[in-house]
């Protein structure tokens, strides 16, 4: 994906989400729930104004990293530059965060919405479409799994991605399904985390056997 599409992607997310929220905004109640503990229950709420910025917030912070970050890997940081997973990436990101705006907003109309088991679920599933990414990034200091043995050797770099990819993708799904058919909501998360976990200590592992063998 090229950054013009990519930002456009964001400016249709930021004014998508602007919208609705204007739409919807008058039948909120003043209160609105913003957190929920394990149980899928609300305990932490936010006045209606902040919880329907909060996301629209989440995204105007995506679409500048978007342009920036690319300048900083570049110029900056002395690594490959960017390139279109990268982009795709934030334009992920974008469509999640319109996710949360809309779940979000749902929870203030519906308390009794299961705002936690959604939540993991899209980022589980999130995760997934990430990890379909992974395989495509070159060396760099800004995306991917940036270890210092992955930044040291373009090898370790593509052979700890390529792990990545398979695992996030294999267990964002799995997850991602699971916690829609009712497996606990934070079983699904530590899978997926320790699915992008794992490739970190696989780079030192690799690194450590390459450097053996001189």
């Amino acid at each position: 994906m090229t950054r013009g599409r990519a930002v456009l992607i964001s400016l249709l997310a930021i004014a998508a989400m602007a919208a609705y929220a204007a739409w919807v905004y008058p039948a909120l109640p003043d209160r609105v729930p913003t957190h929920w503990n394990i149980h899928g229950q609300p305990d932490g709420w936010s006045h209606k104004s902040v919880a329907v910025a909060m996301a629209p917030g989440l995204s105007i912070v995506f679409l500048l990293m978007l342009v920036l970050l690319p300048l900083l890997s570049r110029e900056q940081l002395g690594r490959q530059p960017l390139h279109g997973a990268f982009n795709t990436i934030m334009a992920l990101l974008q469509g999640f965060a319109v996710f949360i705006h809309a779940i979000t907003i749902h929870a203030g109309l519906n308390e009794r919405l299961d705002v936690s088991r959604a939540l993991i679920a899209g980022f589980c599933l999130l995760m997934a479409a990430m990890g379909n990414l992974m395989g495509r990034t070159r060396r760099n200091s800004v995306v991917g799994i940036r270890t210092p043995w992955t930044l040291a050797n373009d090898l370790v770099w593509r052979q700890t991605h390529r792990l990545a990819g398979r695992l996030m993708v294999g267990t964002g799904l799995a997850a991602g399904l699971g916690a829609l058919v009712g497996v606990p909501p934070w079983l699904c998360f530590v899978a997926v985390v320790g699915a992008t976990l794992w490739p970190c200590v696989h780079s030192y592992l690799l690194y450590r056997r390459l450097a053996g063998e001189g």
